[in-house]
């Protein structure tokens, strides 16, 4: 007699659950109060974070991908003011985790250690329509449409970095290579499509940017501004020091022109957040 085998319906969940690739996670971790160290950040090929004297909002930041303080919403106090030295290992099963692997290993800590709850949902806030300045749709002298296939060229950089390194921090240079740009206090050069130029004004505004210029393609642009430092998310400020010296330089430099508008955005609302557990 020849049995067959039927697989039940609790067999093939649990056969699917075991093939389902397992959430990347911190191997170990350890969180504690700082002292007077000035921050740094740090982080391995394999994994391996080392974050000094950091804030928990700027942790949270850092797991979803966020830099302004728009976009999240109800970070208590202590979450800002506080600083935290978090010495993390990376996962085992996963040597070479990528950008989005690094943020799941981030998030998982902070659900585990700082028992952190959030949600999304779309809130109308103050922010900027970017759109052309001129009627006839001239740009400026600074922004010059480029007609290099620069997806692909980036394309191949980027395969030739190890998986999850983000290119490292360069000087400004006067002629950077095709299809790149650098970025350095004051001054942007290089090849960038008009939503890299938009997030750089976002930075320096603080506020959210619509691209409504209907530009498409990379362009190649020298744009010297007046530096601000970003109201950054870990220091909680709403203003950016003076920003119509900035509007100014973007209109006169790019062709562009940023206009006032309400804007439906997506914000990471936190809905708990305590202080980290023991180690």
């Amino acid at each position: 007699m020849v049995r067959v085998l039927v697989p039940t319906a609790l067999s093939l969940t649990c056969l699917a659950a075991a093939q389902a690739p397992q959430p990347a996670r911190f191997d170990v971790v350890s969180v504690r109060r700082s002292g007077n160290n000035p921050m740094k950040l740090t982080q391995a090929p394999n994994g391996n974070v080392s974050m000094l004297s950091v804030s928990p909002v700027l942790l949270l930041s850092l797991s979803f991908g966020l830099l302004q303080s728009w976009q999240i919403e109800g970070v208590p106090g202590w979450a800002r003011d506080e600083r935290y030295d978090v010495i993390a290992v990376g996962d085992p099963n996963v040597p070479s985790p990528t950008q989005d692997q690094r943020q799941e290993m981030m998030r998982a800590m902070l659900a585990d250690r700082f028992h952190l709850v959030t949600h999304f949902e779309d809130r109308e806030v103050a922010g900027y329509e970017l759109v052309l300045a001129s009627r006839d749709g001239r740009l400026g002298r600074s922004l010059t449409p480029i007609s290099d296939n620069c997806d692909a060229v980036r394309a191949a950089l980027q395969a030739q970095r190890s998986p999850g390194l983000a290119p490292s921090p360069s000087p400004i240079v006067e002629s950077p290579s095709k299809c790149t740009y650098r970025s350095a206090r004051g001054r942007l050069v290089g090849d960038v499509t008009i939503d890299t130029l938009r997030q750089l004004l976002e930075g320096q505004i603080g506020s959210p940017i619509r691209n409504r210029t209907e530009l498409g393609g990379y362009y190649r642009v020298d744009f010297s501004y007046r530096f601000e430092m970003s109201p950054s998310i870990d220091r909680g400020a709403d203003v950016a020091g003076d920003g119509a010296s900035l509007f100014t330089m973007v209109q006169e430099q790019l062709g562009l022109k940023l206009m006032r508008a309400k804007l439906l955005v997506p914000a990471l609302v936190v809905d708990r957040i305590d202080r980290p557990t023991e180690n």
